[in-house]
């Protein structure tokens, strides 16, 4: 069949309608420039087939007459390199593409017709300019980020929404900021006023955008699809903080868009975990699962130890980094984690999932399994997890499973469900035992007298909360170690670590604290001298803690009718509080003690 190629005077329209320019936005190019001799001329663009000339061409549309191939609607200007570039690859340059190129070059032509050119100075002062303003709007944004990330750390809004959202929030925003977007931008201005159901909103409409352009761009577009994937990600990670159905839907588009986002899937299940949807967080952690590089997950199934297949599989992965593979294995074991916590919680799903895993000899796959052979059967995938995790070590899936065990006991408290909080509780305080991490412990002693208190068990309330006072403090008879609350070099944390050791044996240690600073567990003496930054956090969450304890505390007191030992318990609280600025403690602890003023003025 013959091409139905354009007549020489609709390759000149086409050319002289982009001012002799490449019509591909990102190239612009002039195409012509003067030849050899007076009159020659030296040509570098071609009148392009936006739908292909003949059948075996790019974007060939049969449906199309031989008139409409060849008229100059069916045609685009192109340099040379691009309209190689675009019929070699037509699967990445459609014909909508192709054809919203061709307009905005006339339209850029149509702008630019009677203007002068801008000489070179001129241009490379208004690009110093554009570059000054850029610098500025970076700078300008990260203060906006650092503001956010100062009120969060200050509002501690963790008790209610927990740290690893905040910290996917900061994160979410932080690309933002590097995407580069007008409505990215917004989304920082709002959330840095504190209007975070705004900014999802219209991080929402970005990921939307985003989406439909990947749409647009249909097979060609998978990196596009990746970044839209990430967009809907940052929409759910920002509406987390104020609406969480919304951030569900936000994570379950990520999904839909690119469903090998592992990120989006952990997101997906652990936000289904908040608002009670099970079945769905059970989904999501198994899609999670298995869009695990296979030759990781097999781990779980048997055969060799662990550590021989780890070994094996390095081998035959030279590419892969030991680095990216551990956090891969990482990944399988916080969604392995969850998915036992899940079948623990409600044995009904077992049979929807774990027989198709782990089918175990004597339950047969015509009927489900009974609630004791559920669990047993959820029990032993957990031990294939587990000889996963000792991978990795040993103690990074006891945390990764203490994290999950006090969420799930988070959500069963503000579900008033006590007896499951209780019981999510001291298994993580067990582990904690296990590895010797007192501070955790100490958090998982202050939760379990929240929920002893809120049975009115006051006496055991009381109990738990004075063992976490224990290791707030530490051993007294060592003396009191004082750090300032800012963080310090592992230099000066040896010197003071020598300062206090001196004072011990010296009976000087010092009984009070300076300006700027806190006592610090000297348990944790130590730790200042391996990991400063580690040590410090440590130190902090031990002082709230503790306030949180002393506050508990009060609140035994009122419901006993001890008004004097009520506010010594609220005054101590607020101290320490104020000590380490966290202004939500501050603030609950003033109006503790104003509704105890009222109460004992009796107004």
């Amino acid at each position: 069949m013959a091409r139905d190629n354009f007549k020489e005077s609709i390759k000149a329209a086409l050319r002289d309608r982009v001012a002799h320019r490449c019509s591909n936005p990102e190239c612009r190019v002039p195409t012509a420039a003067p030849g050899s001799g007076t009159r020659g001329v030296v040509r570098g663009g071609d009148a392009a087939h936006i739908a292909a000339a003949s059948p075996k061409g790019p974007r060939y549309e049969e449906s199309m007459s031989a008139k409409e191939r060849s008229s100059i609607e069916n045609g685009i200007w192109l340099c040379v390199t691009c309209a190689r570039k675009v019929d070699h690859n037509p699967e990445a340059y459609p014909v909508e593409l192709l054809r919203e190129w061709k307009a905005s070059a006339e339209n850029a032509a149509t702008l630019e017709f009677g203007r002068p050119l801008l000489a070179d100075a001129h241009l490379q002062a208004q690009a110093q300019i554009l570059v000054a303003r850029q610098d500025q709007a970076q700078q300008e944004i990260l203060a906006k980020l650092n503001s956010i990330q100062a009120d969060l750390a200050n509002g501690r809004s963790s008790s209610q929404i927990g740290v690893e959202p905040l910290d996917h929030l900061l994160e979410a925003l932080r690309r933002l900021a590097d995407n580069g977007k007008v409505r990215g931008a917004t989304v920082i201005e709002l959330s840095s006023d504190g209007r975070y159901r705004d900014a999802a909103t219209e991080a929402i409409r970005l990921a939307e955008d985003e989406a439909n352009a990947a749409v647009y761009l249909r097979n060609a577009a998978k990196e596009m699809r990746s970044r839209a994937a990430t967009r809907w990600l940052d929409a759910g990670d920002i509406a987390f903080v104020s609406d969480h159905f919304q951030a569900a839907n936000a994570y379950e588009r990520c999904t839909e868009i690119d469903p090998s986002n592992p990120y989006g899937w952990s997101r997906l299940g652990e936000i289904s975990w908040w608002v009670g949807r099970l079945d769905k967080a059970l989904h999501a952690f198994t899609q999670m699962w298995y869009s695990m590089p296979e030759g990781i997950v097999t781990l779980c199934r048997g055969g060799d130890p662990p550590e021989a297949q780890l070994a094996q599989f390095m081998i035959d992965h030279p590419n892969v980094s030991r680095e990216s593979y551990i956090w891969t294995i990482r990944g399988i074991v916080i969604a392995g984690l969850n998915i036992v916590e899940i079948l623990r919680r409600q044995p009904s799903l077992v049979s929807q999932w774990v027989m198709r895993l782990v089918p175990m000899e004597g339950i047969g796959r015509q009927r489900s399994p009974t609630e004791a052979e559920a669990a047993g059967m959820a029990e032993f995938f957990r031990e294939q997890v587990y000889s996963l995790g000792r991978v990795i070590s040993t103690s990074a899936a006891s945390t990764e499973h203490r994290r999950i065990l006090e969420g799930l006991a988070r959500v069963s408290r503000r579900r008033a469900e006590l007896n499951e909080s209780e019981e999510y509780l001291q298994r993580a305080r067990a582990m904690s035992v296990e590895q010797k991490d007192f501070v955790a412990e100490a958090v998982y002693l202050c939760n379990l007298g929240v929920v002893a208190s809120m049975r009115a068990q006051i006496n055991t309330a009381r109990e738990y909360f004075d063992q976490a006072l224990s290791l707030c403090k530490g051993n007294p008879r060592k003396g009191r170690l004082f750090v300032g609350t800012k963080l310090i070099s592992v230099e000066e944390a040896a010197c003071l670590r020598e300062e206090h050791e001196l004072n011990l044996a010296n009976g000087t240690a010092i009984a009070a604290p300076k300006a700027d600073e806190i006592e610090v567990c000297n348990l944790l003496a130590d730790a200042f001298d391996h990991d400063t930054e580690a040590a410090m956090r440590k130190a902090l969450v031990l002082k709230e803690t503790e306030g949180n304890a002393h506050g508990n505390l009060g609140r035994l007191a009122m419901m006993e009718g001890d008004i004097d030992l009520a506010r010594r318990e609220f005054e101590i609280s607020l101290a320490l509080h104020e000590s380490i600025c966290y202004s939500r403690g501050v603030e609950i602890t003033r109006n503790a003690i104003l509704l105890l003023d009222k109460s004992k003025t009796g107004k």
